[in-house]
């Protein structure tokens, strides 16, 4: 079988990760795999792919260069080459089904929905849009049950045959074995005996930082921040830092490949969203058997189970309580630490993979019969 995951680019994020498993996995069962991103800037995920031979070739080298629309011209001469092409984020959902149009072309278009909100989602002109472009893919793939409710609702849709669920999944082993970073080589300056609070995630309005840095405001001069990532907030909240007297005790890792050993590394880890489709960085904090604090939001809850605690979205203060309290009871600690790694077991990369096979196969066998 010839793949293809079209995706606006490698950078730091769920739909990139997901796209690197697939395809790693993929490939290693036989099947042929490339991805195509609208830019190559500032990917961290393509290394692994080239480690694996797979192929990955970019459309434009500028950042945000993935909104260009004549990406669909070139998109047009893939239909040919592939048996299934997979899309994962707008633009690139759009361009391949304008492209489909222009091509005539039958082969299978796949698309995974991974998140519960985006910027199009309460503009009427965008939800006309979004409705036609959803119609035209033979199948639309959640990532979670609140992912797939939110946009069945925005597109007054039906859900039907076309919709499924598969939730991410993650190498849980990968997570657990992992060897934890000696705390005062990461830059930070010297943090023995220090509480490290660990959030990973692009510093965007969606992940919610102010929260989280707000949070640290409220604890003592022993809890350090690790903020690992990169985003076009970064410098906001380095300013915020310094506003909040805390710039000392809160450290910018920046863009790393090595995040599983930093998570060993952490105390609690945290993951503060606005909204989540299903938030797999916290799944990794699970499997690496971490103390983890989540907000309150669809997905995100539905992922963790009781595998986490929970605090009200936006609520720094609730936030800095959960912290607290997991600083001050070892045995919460310690319950929560068990029933992270039973809970994360679930989510096996493998059947992840084997999902989305089995779905290409059978979508392939039905279009032969139309």
């Amino acid at each position: 079988m010839k793949i293809l995951h079209l995706n606006t680019s490698m950078q730091c994020g769920g739909a990139e990760r997901l796209i690197e498993t697939l395809a790693v996995l993929m490939n290693n069962k036989g099947h042929e795999v490339e991805v195509m991103i609208g830019t190559d800037y500032n990917n961290i995920f393509v290394s692994q792919l080239h480690k694996n031979k797979i192929p990955v070739k970019a459309f434009y080298n500028k950042p945000k260069s993935y909104y260009n629309p004549f990406i669909i011209f070139k998109l047009i001469k893939y239909f040919k080459k592939f048996d299934i092409i997979h899309a994962h984020l707008y633009p690139l959902q759009l361009w391949i089904i304008v492209a489909s149009v222009l091509s005539f072309k039958k082969t299978v278009l796949i698309t995974t929905e991974h998140n519960t909100e985006n910027g199009r989602r309460g503009k009427f002109l965008f939800k006309l849009l979004d409705k036609w472009m959803y119609k035209k893919f033979h199948k639309i793939i959640s990532i979670s049950k609140q992912t797939q409710e939110n946009l069945i609702n925005w597109t007054d849709s039906e859900k039907d045959a076309k919709h499924i669920i598969i939730n991410n999944g993650i190498d849980v082993d990968f997570f657990k074995n992992a060897t934890a970073v000696n705390r005062n080589e990461l830059g930070a300056g010297n943090l023995d005996g220090k509480t490290l609070v660990l959030m990973s995630a692009r510093f965007v309005e969606q992940k919610d930082h102010e929260t989280v840095l707000k949070a640290i405001a409220e604890l003592g001069e022993n809890v350090c921040l690790l903020l690992a990532g990169d985003g076009p907030l970064k410098d906001k909240y380095v300013k915020m830092s310094i506003d909040l007297g805390i710039s000392k005790r809160v450290h910018f890792l920046g863009l790393r490949t090595d995040i599983e050993r930093i998570v060993k590394t952490s105390d609690i880890c945290v993951l503060s969203s606005h909204w989540e489709g299903f938030g797999l960085a916290a799944l990794e904090y699970m499997a690496a058997g971490k103390a983890t604090i989540v907000s309150d939001v669809g997905g995100l809850k539905q992922t963790v189970g009781d595998g986490a605690l929970t605090f009200t979205p936006s609520n720094h203060k609730d936030l800095a309580e959960k912290i607290s309290l997991l600083m001050n009871n070892e045995r919460k600690v310690i319950d929560l630490q068990r029933a992270a790694q039973l809970h994360s077991g679930k989510f096996s990369i493998e059947h992840m993979a084997t999902s989305y096979i089995n779905l290409y196969n059978s979508e392939l066998a039905s279009q032969k019969f139309k």
